[in-house]
């Protein structure tokens, strides 16, 4: 790796943006990566420690912000720009960022005005194809990180239809066929052929994703934030506010096998409510979040299962049978969206999918565009480092994340 710039990938969303950056352990790149962590300029971003990853001579870090914030992320990246041209032995600061997702074309002029007024000059941004960088990325997590991004997925009480237990997934069983879904501010959802080379082809996807549910709880909840709203839901219950099967059929409707805890119509109870449902009182902030993130992600479980049925059914037989449905995208939360989506998949598959997640998925199309890189970055360098088989963790330095 020679410049600086080739150590940074941003991946940005129609609402929330990711960044991947390698610090190497010596010499004055990684001298540059830590000044820069300790700017304040680098504050507006949302560190995420507990995911850095050891590699043979550094350490992968991420971060993640919303998109709206271009103009403090381009602030900062030509701030890192001029530590590495005051630094006593800086080599090249390089002319080109490697980036990915749609936000990257639309704040593109912001980034590029802000480099041009700082020591690095003229910088174009190199794009990486969305959903290649989503696959390389994840490609490259399970191949050279498994033990540390491990992925894991739930088994499910068929009685109750809650989660019973974690189990971990091995890197093997991640690389066979897989269904990869991405929740970002929409969904896109591809299969990514078996093998170490294979390639990812997006076969569907849904404009009722993670966007969808943040925009209806602006509008029916009184959340400022993503996270409040998907805190909200953890606490919420979707009971009051969707119409049940039992609430039609007085039980189960047994005949068809189904439960009468099963959502029959999303926000159908509020059409029988005695009370203006907008009177203060009547429903709950929760509620609401909760109602709204199940009638989100059960469409996307339901998309998957289909997703999934329609590339079975086109496999020759001698081919792996598909099994993992991988979640992943920068508006996927642990917690009870995994939840929901378990449960979901369990449900429209009749068992047959698993669902899958990592530890990184926010972060796997940025990691894409940065080992995707092929100037001058060492994907040597990025490798995970292991002594008699156990992975070594990112040190803390004191630096912060």
């Amino acid at each position: 790796m020679h410049t600086v710039l080739d150590a940074v990938a941003v991946d940005m969303g129609g609402s929330l943006s990711k960044l991947a950056f390698f610090e190497p352990d010596s010499g004055w790149l990684g001298e540059t990566i830590r000044a820069w962590r300790r700017h304040p300029s680098y504050a507006f971003a949302v560190k995420e420690p507990s995911l850095s990853l050891r590699t043979k001579s550094g350490v992968l870090r991420f971060s993640r912000f919303e998109t709206a914030d271009a103009e403090a992320l381009a602030t900062s990246l030509a701030l890192l720009a001029d530590l590495a041209a005051e630094h006593p032995d800086a080599g090249e600061i390089g002319d080109r960022l490697a980036v990915t997702g749609g936000g990257a074309f639309k704040h593109r002029h912001t980034l590029e005005a802000a480099f041009a007024s700082s020591a690095a000059g003229s910088v174009s941004l190199e794009p990486s194809d969305e959903m290649a960088a989503l696959a390389a990325g994840f490609r490259f997590l399970m191949a050279n990180h498994g033990p540390a991004a491990q992925s894991y997925w739930y088994t499910v009480d068929k009685d109750s239809m809650t989660l019973s237990a974690r189990k971990p997934l091995d890197a093997a069983s991640a690389s066979l066929d897989a269904v990869l879904v991405n929740i970002g501010s929409g969904v896109s959802v591809l299969h990514l052929d078996g093998g170490p080379t294979g390639v990812a082809r997006r076969i569907s996807g849904s404009s009722i994703g993670g966007a969808t549910f943040w925009g209806l709880c602006r509008l029916l909840t009184k959340y400022a934030t993503f996270d409040e709203a998907i805190a909200g839901a953890s606490a919420g219950s979707r009971d009051t506010v969707a119409m049940l099967v039992s609430d039609i059929y007085g039980s189960g409707y047994n005949a068809v096998g189904l439960d009468g805890s099963i959502v029959a119509s999303d926000f159908g109870k509020i059409s029988t409510m005695a009370h203006n449902p907008r009177e203060p009182g009547v429903l709950r902030d929760a509620d609401l979040a909760r109602a709204t993130l199940v009638l989100v992600l059960n469409n996307i479980a339901q998309i998957s299962t289909l997703v999934a049925d329609k590339i079975a059914s086109s496999q020759d037989r001698g081919e792996p049978q598909l099994a993992n449905v991988f979640f992943m995208g920068g508006m996927l939360r642990p917690g009870v969206m995994e939840d929901i989506l378990v449960t979901g998949l369990d449900f429209w598959s009749g068992g047959s999918l698993r669902a899958a997640f990592s530890h990184h998925q926010n972060y796997l199309g940025a990691l894409g565009a940065l080992v995707g890189n092929k100037r001058s970055l060492e994907p040597s360098s990025l490798v995970a480092t292991h002594v008699d088989g156990t992975l070594v963790t990112a040190p803390d330095d004191g630096v912060g994340p």
